[in-house]
């Protein structure tokens, strides 16, 4: 995998974020309570939900498969079950992988565990959003360098369709772990494809919830990051880039994928929960 580009951040804006709305609890919103049972979901058991979009994975049986409906598998399978919930009973889990090679420098990776929202993304969401989901690593890789994802928004309605605006972290060899914003072209023949953002001090340790929140401004070329309810400078990007047109974020998303995708191979699995996901117009909070 080629380098990222330069870890410098852009002058950040010093304004501070949103305000978190006071009912950032969770309400239902879809309108579907009454049905009774869709692709492994007790629908009527949705928890409520006052954000545009929001999964609690609440409404599945343990040991389902995510809504077709809803969700587009990106990868290899995943499974909703009971063993490590964020808040409720059931959470997203992503079994332990150990990734795959590469197989057309970085355009093949096959070390994804994704679910893609695309027909039930909001569209009054595809310009500019906020996001915020939960994530826990159970077993993480270590000794080597390695590059993972958690969240992204993607310009076209699978992985590698146009830029994709990543949040995820570096695993340095040695341990030493952190965030980190990335984006990538996919459009390998234009030199740099990638670019990215590192917060040294944003770490990240095995066998804890954090709860991770960002803002997406597609015609503003703009993303902001929060770890547990507090900001990181140094993730916010404003662009575009001086020369670099590459880097221009889309229009609009077409699409928001969670889970985990890892960019080298490791000789020991991962293992990752998500949870909680809510996406919005206005800053929700990790209340």
């Amino acid at each position: 995998m080629l380098p990222d580009g330069s870890d410098q951040p852009p002058t950040p804006d010093a304004s501070p974020g949103p305000a978190v709305p006071d009912d950032g609890g969770m309400a239902m919103q879809d309108g579907n309570a009454s049905q009774a049972d869709v692709g492994g979901r007790d629908v009527a058991a949705v928890g409520g939900c006052t954000s545009q979009f929001c999964e609690t994975f609440e409404e599945y049986q343990s040991g389902a498969a995510p809504d077709p409906a809803r969700w587009t598998l990106d990868g290899s399978p995943v499974v909703i079950d009971s063993i490590n919930p964020h808040g409720g009973k059931l959470a997203l889990h992503v079994p332990p992988h150990n990734g795959a090679l590469c197989t057309d420098g970085v355009a093949k990776c096959l070390a994804a565990r994704f679910i893609r929202l695309t027909g039930a993304f909001p569209v009054s969401l595809h310009k500019q959003f906020y996001g915020r989901v939960f994530f826990y690593i159970e077993q993480q890789a270590g000794g080597a360098f390695y590059h993972w994802t958690v969240m992204e928004a993607g310009a076209g309605t699978s992985y590698s369709s146009g830029l994709a605006v990543r949040m995820g972290g570096h695993i340095e060899a040695g341990g030493a772990e952190y965030m980190r914003f990335h984006m990538d072209t996919h459009m390998h023949g234009i030199l740099p494809f990638e670019y990215g953002l590192s917060d040294t001090q944003a770490t990240i340790k095995p066998k804890t919830w954090y709860c991770l929140e960002w803002y997406y401004d597609a015609p503003g070329n703009e993303a902001r990051f929060w770890l547990d309810g507090t900001e990181r400078p140094s993730l916010h990007y404003k662009g575009p880039l001086a020369g670099q047109p590459q880097f221009t974020f889309p229009p609009e998303f077409q699409s928001v994928a969670f889970g985990w995708r890892v960019y080298q191979t490791s000789t020991k699995p991962f293992e990752v929960f998500v949870d909680d996901i809510a996406l919005d117009a206005q800053r929700i909070g990790c209340d």
